[in-house]
């Protein structure tokens, strides 16, 4: 996965991934992984706000848990003017501060 100098150069991209996984074993791995780089949003989306180094590292990480046969997942990187409205209670929890617009 090659990146182009514009790439580089951003700090920050809020990332969403999204999942079905199967198994437990697979789904606590893959919660762990993301739990590391973001916040649950919901039973099985996390939000991530991290730079081009860290979503390579995300996606790697999480294609060697994934079983592309039994499961389902995809990682969404929005750029440039994204607006997120959410109706209801949100209890994010994680390990680094996120807008929420």
């Amino acid at each position: 996965m090659f990146m182009d100098n514009d790439e580089i150069k951003r700090p920050d991209y809020n990332v969403l991934v999204i999942y079905d996984i199967t198994e437990n074993k697979r789904r606590r791995k893959v919660n762990k992984v993301l739990e590391s780089f973001g916040c649950r949003i919901q039973k099985s989306a996390f939000e991530c706000k991290i730079d081009n180094y860290e979503f390579e590292r995300l996606a790697k990480k999480l294609e060697r848990i994934v079983n592309k046969d039994e499961d389902v997942m995809r990682i969404y990187r929005l750029t440039d003017n994204i607006k997120v409205i959410t109706f209801g209670e949100y209890n994010a929890i994680g390990n680094k501060e996120y807008d929420i617009i």
